[in-house]
């Protein structure tokens, strides 16, 4: 479990009358949006589609809301893709990188990068309905390849994000972090990274899709069903 704090109580996602994954949206930055991946292909280019896999057969697919140029205008971009999510309605919003490039950037400071924070979870709290949030994992290993030199918050101002991260979920409710933090520090998925060292590869975002529906499945028991 994450050292800033626990995840919020497991359960809430289970609250609505409406099934859980009737109706997904994955809502990110380039993660979510399959960045590296082979683009060419008519299937399996965003985590959605690998999301897919795990849901009963003849479940919707889960549909992505994701940008790979969320890094250049986090609000900007994140506030359009926040207004499809909602206009699409959905049960289930799934935001495992949504907040990250709101924490990350060159030449911010402590204070900076807590008020860019508050910005994305501003529009998050805009969202109806059940949410998995990613916290931010250290990509500090980044810097140099993908990541600017100063980009990757210390270790001190990471762990005050999560903790706020995992606040705003608890004051939110129907909400439940899908912990990315810890996985990174246990090195499993950082095996899988491409070579800019802050991107999964497929087989990384496979596994990360996978681990996040059970951290849904763990929240909502009721959807091993696929319901």
């Amino acid at each position: 479990m994450p050292s800033w704090g626990a995840a919020p109580p497991l359960g809430g996602l289970c609250s609505h009358d409406t099934a859980p994954l009737s109706r997904i949206a994955v809502l990110g930055a380039s993660v979510s949006a399959g960045f590296g991946w082979d683009w060419h292909e008519g299937r399996e280019r965003t985590l959605a589609d690998l999301m897919a896999h795990s849901l009963k057969p003849g479940s919707t697919t889960p549909r992505s809301f994701a940008s790979p140029w969320f890094f250049k205008d986090p609000s900007a971009v994140g506030g359009r893709l926040v207004h499809a999510v909602s206009e699409y309605k959905p049960t289930l919003i799934i935001a495992v990188d949504f907040l990250f490039w709101f924490a990350y950037g060159a030449g911010l400071d402590e204070a900076q990068r807590l008020a860019r924070l508050e910005q994305g979870l501003k529009l998050l709290q805009a969202l109806p309905g059940p949410l998995l949030i990613g916290d931010l994992p250290d990509m500090s290993s980044a810097e140099g390849k993908a990541l600017e030199p100063g980009m990757a918050p210390s270790a001190e101002v990471l762990a005050r994000l999560n903790q706020r991260i995992a606040e705003w979920a608890r004051q939110r409710g129907d909400s439940v972090i899908v912990p990315l933090g810890s996985w990174m520090q246990q090195g499993l998925a950082r095996r899988m990274l491409q070579k800019d060292g802050l991107h999964p590869t497929r087989e990384g975002g496979r596994w990360v899709a996978t681990k996040t529906m059970e951290v849904l499945r763990d929240s909502c028991p009721s959807t091993e069903k696929g319901t």
